[in-house]
């Protein structure tokens, strides 16, 4: 999965979900490698959507939700580091939608 172009939307990322290195994949992510460009993408083209939710995504099937739930808890984490961490910073501009906080 981080080593092909990433999905361009989230119908694209369950069925990747699908391949049986997904799983072992998600437990070796390191949420520090994740780059300020790919942080902006996802919170924009993503969290920042007014449709985006964990109940909303659930509703589609439960691998969506819980999906949903690792992107958001990933992302907070990032955030966190990000804004705390002294060598590195929170790209400009960018912060977390209140509904994810």
């Amino acid at each position: 999965l981080f080593d092909t172009p990433p999905p361009s939307d989230w119908c694209q990322l369950c069925k990747a979900a699908q391949a049986p290195n997904f799983i072992p994949l998600l437990l070796r992510y390191n949420p520090n490698s994740m780059s300020p460009f790919l942080f902006n993408r996802i919170v924009t083209e993503f969290l920042n959507r007014a449709d985006f939710s964990v109940a909303a995504y659930s509703s589609i099937n439960p691998l969506s939700g819980r999906l949903a739930r690792w992107v958001i808890s990933q992302t907070r984490y990032r955030a966190h580091v990000l804004k705390t961490a002294p060598t590195v910073h929170m790209p400009r501009g960018a912060s977390l939608p209140a509904h994810v906080m």
